[in-house]
């Protein structure tokens, strides 16, 4: 079997401030390490493009911000009451066709959404409305913290409400100190969501070894 050719990912998360930019940066940092061309798109964003700068950052090509973060205002609050209030209301196929643009030409990437999956981006559209648009299987973030199980149980079906493939879930455990709490909370997800669930303590160890579900590769046995 030969590996993937192409692999390439929506990144959402259970809330804001959850992990998403840290963990896509991690990971196009592992796909770099091996020799895969690969990018990291954040094309919305309110309040600061730190999180892009972070993506330009481990995608380590020739990119400019405003190629990683095209749609960008500066009122940190959800994008469609910043864009309301700019006079530049967003227009979902006009942002996927430039997030198309550049899955077209990088093999490898992932795109990371704004907040959390039912963030306004329009008077009706949500960040699921644009995962919608684009069609990639989706990567759910969560941060270990009380409530984890359900906010996440919750997007996950979401996701497959709307047609779409959970890639599987990312368990943020930067916050957590406890090894048995965080294996607690990935086998209950994986239980009940019925997908690969990684439980990540740092974000240099996502890089060094992410699972087996996020390589281009076919999975082998006893993949995480």
């Amino acid at each position: 079997m030969q590996p993937e050719k192409r692999l390439h990912f929506f990144i959402t998360g259970t809330d804001t401030g959850v992990g998403k930019t840290l963990l896509g940066a991690a990971l196009l940092r592992a796909w770099r390490r091996s020799g895969l061309a690969a990018v990291g798109l954040k094309p919305i964003a309110t309040g600061s493009r730190e999180d892009a700068a972070l993506l330009q950052e481990a995608t380590g090509q020739d990119l400019s911000l405003q190629e990683i973060n095209p749609f960008f205002f500066r009122r940190p609050v959800a994008p469609a009451i910043a864009a309301e209030e700019e006079g530049r209301p967003l227009c979902l196929p006009e942002v996927a066709e430039k997030i198309r643009l550049w899955l077209a030409k990088f093999p490898y990437a992932v795109v990371e959404g704004v907040g959390g999956w039912k963030t306004p981006l329009g008077s009706t559209e949500t960040v699921r409305d644009l995962a919608v648009l684009l069609g990639l299987p989706v990567i759910v973030v969560a941060l270990c913290r009380l409530g984890v199980l359900s906010h996440t149980l919750l997007t996950v079906e979401s996701i497959r409400a709307a047609g779409l493939t959970p890639a599987g879930i990312l368990l943020n455990g930067f916050a957590e100190p406890s090894a048995k709490v965080r294996e607690e909370t990935a086998v209950w997800l994986r239980r009940q969501a019925g997908v690969p669930v990684g439980s990540v303590a740092e974000m240099s160890e996502l890089a060094a070894s992410p699972p087996d579900w996020l390589l281009p590769s076919f999975p082998r046995e006893g993949s995480r």
